[in-house]
């Protein structure tokens, strides 16, 4: 075994970067490399599918006794298609022939008359995992970094390399939606429970294991299709549920999810040859579309938010951390370090409330998809809970504030916690009510203190904002980076600011909601209005989950801070006084008692506004009025310098930061995107006719004019 390693070690060491590569084993056996150990990244690029061309032109003139589809290195299978190059073909024509041409080199791999394996170790994802499903048997390294999945409609287009096709027919049409549509990525243990790989192994034993099948001839892997998938009547039940929910989650806004339904369910009607034709007919009209180009740009800026974090990931392998604070906050973040890998020490004064947070941890964990009951056991082991000082407070590298937004508590709580730390220890706020510098002061180590704010109104919160403070040390800020990446999280670096980047950009909408609320529009009107423009959330619905005693405390910092715009219109006190704090205690602007959250018909009584009969339509134009307050406020906070030196680095982490932390609609491109695109003269318009008849929060920023006069983007 050693040998043999060392041989195919030896061998992909030598081989030419960028193409694909073969060696003949003494058993007879072809081993197929897509990469080379010096790839970082492998990807499916013409120039290696040209070159897996080549050798297959080779193994069928002199067939060999099986082939296997090999790792290049324990991380690195093939994170699939080269996205830059998709990026590059313009027409549609054009990306339809790129992939029939890779479609047929697909088919002749399914089609060799010797078998076939893929060993995977490291990503196998998109092409790569259509590749292997073109092998008979499949098998997988137990190695972390191992999973394999078919994540397209993350991007805005489709598996068009037979995925909608041979996936369905391994395990059937419902496992085979829920992958697909969902862009699911499965570890080893769960691909198996699946049946999408046949065996998960030690990476040492992989090629062993391999070239073992290999020899099987006339074998292949158990397929686990169903009577669901088998009989028209009950997959056309299935196909027309999943077309319903698809219908009501993403509506017209992503075509791509419903492209793929359309060439699963042809493919099981009419056979797997016009299945695949109609991938690539798909595949082409998506790939040009301004959907996944706008997908595709964000996927490269996501990519790069996390950057700063991996170089640093090493040094996180076992880390413990210090959540201060028992409420939902630091159940919500216990939940999600342990999930991650992290040691977590939750503390409180209040046995009950750690008890309370502890069935809010368990309530989390328990919601988590794809995880066997052991595992879930482990993410629940790695919380402790204490009221007092203990082994887990005193070995923490991070202590992360997740208490109330009261100023002199944090400061009090922080400092004395911070003590109890061990020496290298750093410091984390996380509320948006105040900055950074403000709930420091008086710390002994204020170079250790960084913002990290995993507040978020989505319901899947993804980003953390990583707020540098005056003195926070490059060192914290790569570190907090890390711990949010480690946490799955994206970090988006910003300078210290009340309500930082994301909440300042938020309470905009959320206040311009409140004013059409006065003017006599419902809620529900409001927040639907939002949510057809693509919003995640309406402005109602984003404070209700917030809690409005919370939302209430940062509209009061933020006045505080940039004056009369941020300041609400209407007296939030009113509804708390009567017991309407939104989604935690059941009312708010909604009630929530049913299984659908329904209009609190207190609302306007309470607020002193006009009853639900004296309600009017809303305008036509009422989605701009929301969004205008975020373009302005998000333009404000790009030339402050907020998201760092105003540009293109700056602008893309705005816009990846509206996205996934307030919700903005990911198929426009971000919240500045979408402004550039508007065109800035037709922007300025907006916020002018707005000033006249709404008032000067609808003021058109500076830079607006400045850069209109200077002919000059956003992104310059």
């Amino acid at each position: 075994m050693a040998d043999n390693q060392t041989h195919s070690t030896a061998t992909v060491a030598l081989a030419q970067t960028g193409r694909a590569h073969f060696e003949m084993r003494p058993s007879g056996v072809a081993i197929v490399y897509l990469g080379t150990q010096q790839e970082k990244i492998v990807t499916l690029s013409m120039e290696r599918m040209d070159s897996l061309n080549e050798i297959l032109s080779q193994l069928e003139t002199r067939p060999p006794a099986g082939l296997v589809f090999m790792a290049s290195a324990p991380d690195m299978f093939s994170v699939g298609a080269d996205i830059r190059a998709m990026q590059k073909l313009k027409t549609a024509s054009e990306a339809e022939q790129c992939t029939r041409t890779i479609q047929a080199l697909f088919n002749r791999i399914a089609a060799l008359p010797f078998c076939t394996v893929a060993a995977i170790s490291g990503p196998c994802l998109g092409g790569a995992c259509e590749l292997a499903l073109c092998c008979r048997f499949r098998i997988i390294s137990d190695l972390p970094a191992s999973q394999i999945g078919l994540p397209e409609i993350k991007i805005g287009i489709i598996p068009a390399l037979g995925g909608t096709q041979r996936l369905v027919r391994l395990v059937g049409i419902q496992a085979a939606l829920e992958m697909i549509l969902r862009s699911k990525m499965l570890g080893p243990v769960q691909a198996k429970a699946l049946g999408l790989v046949d065996d998960v192994l030690p990476y040492d034993m992989l090629l062993l294991q391999a070239e073992k099948i290999a020899l099987r001839s006339g074998a292949t892997s158990k397929r686990r299709m169903g009577m669901v998938t088998y009989l028209p009547p009950l997959r056309r039940l299935v196909i027309n549920h999943a077309k319903r929910q698809l219908s009501a989650k993403v509506g017209d806004f992503y075509p791509a999810p419903q492209a793929a339904l359309e060439c699963m369910a042809l493919g099981l009607e009419r056979g797997l040859e016009a299945g695949l034709d109609l991938e690539a007919r798909n595949l082409g009209k998506l790939l040009v579309s301004p959907v996944a180009r706008n997908l595709m740009r964000l996927f490269f800026i996501a990519n790069a938010s996390k950057a700063l974090g991996k170089s640093a990931l090493p040094k996180l392998e076992r880390v413990q951390v210090l959540v201060a604070g028992a409420g939902k906050v630091g159940a919500t973040i216990a939940t999600t370090l342990a999930k991650a890998g992290c040691g977590v020490t939750l503390k409180d004064q209040s046995e009950q409330a750690l008890r309370q947070a502890l069935g809010r941890i368990r309530t989390n964990v328990s919601a988590l998809p794809y995880l066997s009951s052991a595992e879930r056991s482990f993410i629940l082991n790695r919380i402790e809970t204490t009221t007092r000082e203990s082994v887990g407070l005193s070995q923490s590298a991070f202590l992360i504030d997740a208490l109330p937004e009261e100023l002199e508590l944090k400061q009090r709580v922080l400092d004395e916690l911070s003590k109890m730390l061990y020496a290298e220890a750093l410091v984390a706020v996380t509320g948006p009510s105040f900055t950074v510098a403000k709930v420091a002061a008086g710390l002994e180590h204020p170079d250790r203190v960084v913002g990290m704010s995993f507040f978020t109104p989505l319901k899947r919160g993804e980003a953390v904002e990583i707020v540098r403070a005056s003195k926070t040390s490059d060192r914290t800020l790569i570190l907090a980076a890390a711990l949010a990446v480690k946490a799955g999280c994206y970090p988006i670096i910003v300078n210290d600011a009340p309500g930082f980047l994301l909440m300042r950009c938020l309470a905009p909408y959320l206040l311009e909601g409140l004013a059409l609320l006065k003017q006599g529009y419902a809620p529900l009107e409001i927040d639907s209005c939002a949510r057809a423009f693509g919003m995640d959330s309406g402005p109602f619905e984003i404070m209700d989950r917030i809690g409005l005693e919370l939302t209430s405390k940062i509209f009061s910092a933020l006045t505080a801070a940039y004056g009369e715009r941020m300041r609400p219109c209407l007296e939030l006190s009113r509804l708390m006084d009567q017991d309407c704090l939104g989604k935690s205690t059941r009312q708010g602007f909604y009630e929530y008692r049913g299984e659908r959250p329904r209009l609190n018909s207190r609302v306007q009584k309470i607020l002193g506004l006009p009853g639900t009969a004296a309600l009017t339509p809303l305008p036509q134009d009422s989605d701009l009025r929301l969004l205008l307050p975020i373009i302005g406020e998000a333009l404000r906070c790009l030339d402050e310098g907020i998201a760092g030196r105003p540009g293109n680095e700056a602008a893309e982490q705005i816009d990846l930061g509206s996205i996934i932390g307030i919700g903005f609609p990911a198929f426009r491109g971000g919240v500045l995107w979408y402004a550039q695109g508007m065109g800035l003269k037709n922007l300025l318009r907006e916020f002018d006719k707005r000033e006249k008849s709404l008032g000067k929060r609808f003021s058109a920023p500076d830079g607006l004019t400045r850069r209109i006069n200077g002919k000059q983007s956003f992104y310059s």
